[in-house]
């Protein structure tokens, strides 16, 4: 998986919890042993995701995962353009 090709594109996330959609230029990808960190310029530009979830997006251009929260189902949808 190619993380560096996200560097420089825009991400997008949805929280469909708090009803908020966030977004950021990817300005760094890390892999800290357990998942990738992925940062943009502010210091609130930071996701978090599991292997198989970043390729998934690398690859389609969108990841999307349903949680629960409280007994609530709340989807994510995170997307990259550029």
């Amino acid at each position: 998986m190619n993380t560096e090709s996200i560097i420089g594109k825009r991400i997008t996330y949805y929280d469909g919890f708090s009803g908020s959609n966030e977004a950021f230029k990817v300005t760094e990808v890390k892999f800290d042993g357990n998942g990738y960190e992925v940062r943009g310029a502010r210091s609130k530009d930071f996701l978090f995701f599991g292997t198989g979830a970043l390729k998934k997006l690398i690859e389609t251009g969108r990841f999307e995962q349903q949680l629960t929260l409280d007994g609530c189902p709340v989807f994510e949808i995170y997307t990259i353009q550029g």
